[in-house]
């Protein structure tokens, strides 16, 4: 699975985080065995937040996933299961020539088998104070 937005390392574990209404920041996790009583699944949906402090994290970074495509680098928009991966661009040209949709006025996309891809993660690190 593709990980994309902030993720942070919290008592030696990364969890993906968010910001509830008030902007206070919340850890989420769906996996039960790292979930301790002052967790929540407050909409019953097996995801589970916890509120932490800015300064629990010992990292906190947000990810951006990039996969490499016929040698050119495509943002990645979505996966389905494990078999394709949804890519997209601005560049109208390069969008022509490898045969993608337009999706939007500036903006064209393209499902490709998962195997015809590189993965790899953009890391911007995001100061913790």
């Amino acid at each position: 699975m593709i990980r994309k937005g902030f993720f942070g390392i919290y008592q030696g574990k990364e969890y993906e985080i968010t910001e509830d209404v008030d902007n206070n920041l919340m850890i989420m996790t769906e996996n039960i065995s790292e979930v301790t009583s002052d967790f929540e699944d407050i909409y019953n949906s097996g995801l589970y937040t916890k509120k932490i402090k800015r300064s629990e994290l010992s990292k906190y970074y947000f990810i951006k996933p990039r996969a490499e495509y016929k040698g050119k680098q495509f943002n990645v928009s979505n996966q389905q299961k494990d078999s394709y991966i949804q890519l997209g661009t601005k560049n109208g040209g390069i969008a022509k020539k490898l045969n993608f949709n337009r999706t939007d006025k500036y903006y064209y996309e393209k499902w490709v088998p998962i195997s015809e891809v590189k993965l790899t993660e953009e890391k911007k690190l995001i100061d913790i104070n």
